[in-house]
């Protein structure tokens, strides 16, 4: 890369590996570590370590300007960073301890009353699916690997790195010029005090996150393909700010899908016409591009394929685990993707945004650094989901709701009903 001696030529050419990309700005990363270290290649994985790094703070500035919540904030972050470490916790036998413990306790709170503590159990028995990381279904090393060591997964992680940081400039932009939607005044609410707030409105300053959101927008889509899906999520996000209650403006969008065309017109200029041998050998249609697609959307159903395969075995199947796994999953699933969506409409979003970010990634052959993006948005989602688990199992073990006995007749000086 060194030889052409002008590192800005990229940006009117292909990449190194000459197979169609249009990737500036990762390549301008692989060419300053070229500068740096040599042909000392080890030495890359300094510069991998540090964006790596980066890309989980950036989760945690996303992940707070969507909750405003510490808590999950670190927890996405914390969570984002065991992923792509070397790190090998087993999720699922922690569950299975605590699900066992809730049953029990739930048994002797509630009896029969199963509905009341068997979803969380189930909801238990899946969370570790999502704490695992649905990304392992097709990248069973995780993402250490992929990311430390293998050079081409720059372009991943520099697209992460500013992708996260064009959402988060985002939300912050609709966050600071905040018009919530006025509540419905009922003779229950306070009254209003010295103390009181009320919604605001700072245009003055708040546009300044808006160009910000775009510089990284223009940036992401110049260092990985799979950054075309930036405007979309980030239509998901806005809808999902509207459904909390704050106004949310529109027209903003406009400037996001324009990048896009510029983007996709200025590729069409620099690149050769039609898909490239690799992009062609790379390709891939059918059930296994779905399935991929489902581990995202419904991860409870990742299995589904092999435990058909299981039913030959015939009734011998109903002694083994193999059998009850399935539906445990995928029970577990819908419980607490329900509790989820239903109580927090930013736990759907970030959801949507993550199957959104590996969508156009599911129809190629698999590489653990496509999962990389989705993951990071994923990371949120999973932190909202514990909190979503943690009130399931509460309510599970405590005690029943004592009904108060019925009054037969009217307390002396009560008011008398028909």
């Amino acid at each position: 890369m060194a030889q052409r001696g002008n590192p800005w030529s990229w940006f009117t050419t292909d990449w190194p590996l000459q197979n169609h990309f249009y990737r500036p700005v990762s390549t301008l990363s692989l060419y300053a570590d070229e500068h740096l270290f040599g042909t000392n290649i080890s030495a890359y994985a300094i510069s991998a370590s540090v964006y790596c790094a980066l890309c989980v703070l950036a989760v945690f500035w996303l992940a707070r300007e969507l909750t405003n919540s510490p808590a999950a904030s670190a927890t996405a972050a914390v969570l984002f960073a065991v992923w792509q470490s070397p790190l090998d916790i087993a999720w699922d036998q922690i569950a299975l301890v605590v699900a066992i413990l809730v049953l029990g306790i739930g048994f002797l709170r509630h009896r029969a009353k199963v509905r009341n503590y068997l979803p969380a159990a189930f909801a238990l028995a899946f969370l570790a699916t999502e704490f695992m990381g649905v990304h392992r279904k097709e990248a069973p090393g995780g993402l250490y690997g992929a990311m430390f060591v293998w050079l081409p997964s720059r372009t991943a992680s520099v697209l992460t790195l500013f992708a996260l940081c064009a959402i988060a400039a985002y939300v912050r932009y609709e966050r600071l010029g905040a018009v919530r939607e006025p509540e419905t005044t009922t003779p229950l609410d306070l009254p209003a005090t010295r103390t009181s707030t009320s919604a605001f409105t700072n245009l003055s300053t708040s546009w300044i996150w808006i160009i910000i959101a775009a510089v990284f927008l223009g940036l992401a889509l110049c260092s990985y393909e799979q950054a075309v899906m930036i405007p979309i999520i980030l239509l998901v996000i806005g809808i999902g700010l509207a459904a909390t209650g704050q106004k949310v403006r529109w027209k903003s969008h406009v400037v996001f899908w324009l990048i896009l065309g510029l983007y996709v017109f200025a590729r069409s200029r620099v690149l050769p016409q039609g898909p490239s041998d690799y992009q062609m050998q790379q390709s891939r249609e059918g059930a296994s591009a779905y399935l991929s697609i489902i581990n995202y959307v419904f991860p409870g159903l990742g299995s589904a394929r092999t435990w058909w395969s299981t039913l030959a075995l015939g009734s011998s199947i109903l002694l083994t685990a193999t059998f009850y796994s399935l539906p445990i999953q995928a029970a577990g699933n819908l419980f607490t993707y329900w509790e989820a969506f239903k109580r927090n409409k930013i736990a759907l979003s970030s959801w949507a945004a993550s199957c959104l970010a590996f969508l156009p990634m599911a129809f190629l052959k698999p590489f653990a650094h496509y999962h990389y993006f989705p993951m990071s948005l994923r990371a949120i989602f999973v932190a909202l989901l514990v909190g979503v688990v943690w009130k399931m199992i509460v309510s599970a073990v405590s005690p029943q709701g004592l009904q108060a006995p019925e009054r037969r007749s009217p307390a002396p000086g009560s008011l008398h009903h028909r």
